[in-house]
């Protein structure tokens, strides 16, 4: 596609933050820069303003592959950490559409004065005047197009997509009718939700599987975070991002993160038949107080409630300590 790239700049390798980071990390700056492309490449692709809301630096150093790579950024003014979750600076002048927009302008541009040979005087004015408007006639002609859910090659190849004419006479955009497009669903979102362990911002994850057509790989999907479930760590820790996050992010692909020096402290969480008004019936009716309060602590632990890291582990156990001397369960 023509939008997957990002503008990169040849400075940017032997750039200070580069060597910086680096340093902070004990990493190769090689290693730092492709680091740092994937970051890009993320938030160019899941964000439309740089503002990753709801996305922690815990999260963010997964998609890095290194520990503390997001506070790194931050040190240098790279990235920026607030209440509602993580921002790139700078995002519109280096990612996203506008930057690109305008680093595809200036190089059609320049090809078209290279390609008029040399002028002189008021011809240089011209050429580069009507080269711009060109490009700013050709993009608002785009933008038609796309407002109607149809979209021209302006590649340079000269091919269009299947089932739409071209027009009648050079210059001349008329109408064009592209081939019919398959309906998005959600008929099996709810079965997705009820697997799901974290029961929040179901609206905007409904929004996004839609978008996405998950219908279509949802057994994938719902075996996905039920191995997520057995398997990985942070999700046993409780650590599991919200479900707009999971779809909007494709995470269905990933492999369990396994965290050995922590197997011995980690608590499996609850499976997706504990909750619920009829789960919770049906355990009052045979668990015992000691195990009511357990399953309540595991809970809020899945939430976040308890916080991140080994502060938040830390502030479990003491929950589960207390919850223990209250109903009689020992140590």
């Amino acid at each position: 596609m023509a939008g997957d790239w990002l503008k990169f700049e040849k400075a940017t390798l032997d750039k200070p933050e580069v060597f910086a980071i680096a340093a902070d990390l004990g990493l190769d700056p090689d290693a730092v820069l492709g680091k740092l492309l994937r970051v890009w490449s993320w938030f160019d692709t899941h964000t439309e303003s740089g503002n990753a809301r709801r996305v922690t630096s815990v999260l963010l150093d997964r998609i890095a592959g290194a520990t503390g790579f997001t506070t790194a950024m931050v040190s240098v003014g790279w990235m920026e950490v607030t209440e509602d979750g993580v921002q790139q600076p700078g995002f519109d002048k280096h990612t996203g559409q506008s930057a690109k927009t305008r680093a595809t302008t200036a190089r059609r541009v320049a090809k078209s004065r290279s390609g008029n040979g040399e002028c002189n005087g008021a011809g240089v004015t011209n050429d580069g005047t009507s080269a711009l408007a060109r490009e700013e006639k050709r993009r608002e002609e785009v933008e038609a197009l796309k407002a109607t859910g149809q979209q021209a090659d302006h590649d340079g190849d000269g091919g269009l997509p299947t089932g739409i004419q071209p027009p009648a006479t050079p210059g001349e955009v008329k109408p064009l009718r592209a081939a019919p497009r398959k309906a998005k669903t959600a008929k099996r979102f709810p079965e997705f939700w009820a697997a799901y362990p974290v029961k929040k911002g179901r609206a905007d994850a409904e929004k996004k599987w839609k978008s996405k057509g998950c219908d279509e790989i949802a057994d994938e999907i719902i075996q996905h975070v039920r191995m997520m479930e057995r398997e990985d760590d942070q999700w046993r820790r409780g650590f599991v991002p919200h479900g707009s996050t999971n779809v909007n992010g494709g995470h269905w692909p990933d492999e369990p993160v396994k965290d050995k020096e922590q197997v011995h402290q980690t608590t499996p969480a609850p499976a997706p038949e504990t909750f619920g008004a009829k789960a919770v019936a049906a355990r009052n009716n045979t668990e015992t107080p000691l195990e009511r309060a357990m399953a309540y602590i595991r809970h809020q632990a899945s939430l976040g409630a308890y916080g991140e890291g080994e502060e938040g582990q830390q502030r479990m156990r003491e929950a589960m300590q207390e919850a223990r001397e209250k109903h009689g369960g020992g140590q």
